[in-house]
């Protein structure tokens, strides 16, 4: 525990010290701490985000995008299904 202690009083003092050496005050690191964190009710539903246009068809793009998949795998290890 004392080791814990140790670490943390250190933490706590280059804290001033970059606290010091940058300017912040300690009005603004409170205000900081009591900042509001944004609530998770601002997510999007599922249903919002299948409504979305796409802005690119993704038939278009999985060809290339497996292709530089399979180039950085080893072949020998690819079912040969899914190879050329």
């Amino acid at each position: 525990m004392a080791e814990v202690a140790e670490l943390c009083r250190k933490l706590d003092d280059e804290g001033k010290r970059l606290q010091l050496e940058f300017g912040i005050s300690d009005s603004l690191l409170e205000a900081l701490e009591q900042a509001q964190i944004p609530e998770f009710e601002e997510r999007y539903w599922r249903k919002e985000v299948q409504q979305t246009p796409v802005a690119v068809k993704l038939e278009s793009v999985v060809g290339a995008g497996f292709e530089r998949l399979m180039s950085t795998v080893d072949q020998n290890s690819v079912d040969p299904e899914f190879s050329d």
